[in-house]
């Protein structure tokens, strides 16, 4: 079966947005003064206090985002189980971030938003992924 276009299109947007993502936490874990330039004192304190498992949570998010677009792009049926790990990732994240004292009012309306802009788009690709693979357009 020929590779649809909608699946190298969907697979290309999301290996690039997970390869943000993994720059993100690279940059997180090694604390790069650029990536902290554009956040408060306060943020990057909340950051930098954060548990070790929250940045671990971060890093299965993303590295497993990246690793199910590229078994999407491959047509492997474990980009489903990647995305979900992923997505799981996301989740242990965020809740630290949503539930631990004044998150909300330190990152601010715009990390709020952006929280949930990802958690959409972690729907969405498993989403997509779990189609594919009852379409079996994965192996």
């Amino acid at each position: 079966m020929k590779t649809p276009w909608h699946l190298w299109l969907f697979g290309v947007l999301s290996l690039a947005w997970n390869a943000m993502g993994c720059w993100s936490w690279q940059q997180q874990v090694t604390r790069s003064p650029s990536y902290f330039a554009g956040m408060t004192l306060e943020q990057v304190r909340f950051i930098e206090q954060s548990p070790m498992w929250v940045t671990v949570a971060f890093g299965l998010a993303v590295w497993a985002g990246l690793l199910g677009a590229l078994m999407l792009l491959f047509r492997r049926r474990l980009a489903f189980h990647a995305y979900v790990a992923g997505f799981i990732g996301y989740l242990a994240n965020t809740a630290y971030t949503l539930f631990s004292g004044d998150a909300g009012r330190i990152m601010g309306t715009g990390g709020m938003i952006f929280a949930a802009v990802v958690f959409v788009l972690c729907l969405v690709e498993v989403g997509y992924a779990g189609w594919a693979r009852k379409q079996g357009l994965l192996r």
